[in-house]
């Protein structure tokens, strides 16, 4: 009877360890908001995240500051100057469409760490991101060719 219950014990052990590195997989998918503090003041990006199986999918949006800086940070970045062309104040590019989804690639997910690299810009600049997920918090490390900057994120959807 004893060998029995430890047979089954086992087995249920083996069978959760199998379970946990799916289910951390599972909690990088989602809608995430990034926040990066830049040379030029803080970043907000929208990061789209798609698991299937061991596969890791997504897209980044910059978000573009309203014109003035964004109130809510309480900085003014922008503010008095002209916004470039093809960009109206408030963000977003002339004819309603916001800045571009790029897709992310070379994406690797282990548990609750992941990395990809994105090509943002119109220079093209490499981008590599490396980070973990803590259920709706996310952080880790953007590395630029300036050099390495950390990021959270926070769940949005």
């Amino acid at each position: 009877m004893t060998c029995r219950r430890m047979i089954l014990a086992a087995g249920f052990l083996m069978v959760l360890a199998l379970a946990l590195p799916a289910h951390a997989e599972a909690q990088v998918a989602g809608t995430w908001e990034l926040a990066i503090d830049g040379p030029r003041g803080p970043q907000t990006i929208l990061l789209v995240l798609e698991v299937e199986g061991s596969e890791l999918r997504g897209t980044l949006t910059p978000r573009l500051p309203e014109a003035g800086g964004s109130e809510r940070r309480g900085d003014r970045a922008g503010a008095g100057r002209p916004q470039g062309r093809g960009v109206r104040p408030g963000g977003g590019r002339v004819g309603g469409q916001g800045p571009p989804e790029i897709e992310i690639a070379d994406t690797s997910l282990d548990g609750d760490s992941f990395s990809f690299a994105a090509v943002m810009g119109m220079r093209g600049n490499a981008l590599s991101f490396t980070g973990t997920v803590d259920r709706d918090e996310m952080s880790g490390t953007m590395s630029t060719p300036r050099g390495e900057r950390a990021f959270t994120g926070m769940r949005v959807d």
